[in-house]
């Protein structure tokens, strides 16, 4: 007699996603994310001006007192956050991390005339705040450092096919 193969029918489980107190955590830590991102971009910008020797880029800029606004809100914000577990804790230590790194990039941008000299430490310091972002961002989903998604390069990625 002969044995019937039954075919075999694979089990494939969807991975499983975050939990609900993850996912809450993510909600909550979106916009202290995108503030800092917005903060390391409007610092590096000053930076780059005060580099390039633009006589406007010093501690009275009015980008400086925007930065610096954001900055206290997002900081106060990233502070209120629950994280509940190991990868939500490990993703808040990055955003503190950014903030500490960021107030002291802007403490140091008002205390001394930038000029091309002066702008090294502040920019270590505003180029340590984006590695911590980009360790945030690796650390969960839904947290990236640049959106390209408007950006013309994108228009060129393949897409699905849809009829």
């Amino acid at each position: 007699m002969r044995s019937v193969a039954t075919p075999h029918q694979p089990q494939c489980d969807a991975p499983a996603g975050p939990d609900d107190a993850t996912r809450a955590y993510i909600e909550a830590a979106g916009p202290c994310f995108e503030d800092l991102r917005a903060v390391t971009a409007q610092l590096a910008g000053l930076l780059l001006l005060s580099a390039s020797g633009a006589r406007s880029a010093g501690p009275h800029h009015p980008m400086l007192a925007v930065a610096a606004d954001l900055l206290d809100s997002a900081r106060d914000a990233t502070l209120r956050l629950a994280p509940h577990s190991s990868r939500t804790r490990h993703h808040h230590e990055h955003l503190l991390a950014a903030a500490a790194r960021l107030t002291d990039a802007l403490a140091r941008i008002r205390a001394a005339p930038l000029g091309r000299d002066g702008v090294t430490d502040p920019t270590r310091l505003v180029a340590a705040a984006w590695a911590e972002l980009g360790a945030a961002s690796r650390a969960l989903p839904g947290f990236d450092r640049i959106d390209l998604t408007g950006a013309c390069c994108a228009l060129h990625t393949p897409r699905l096919v849809t009829t």
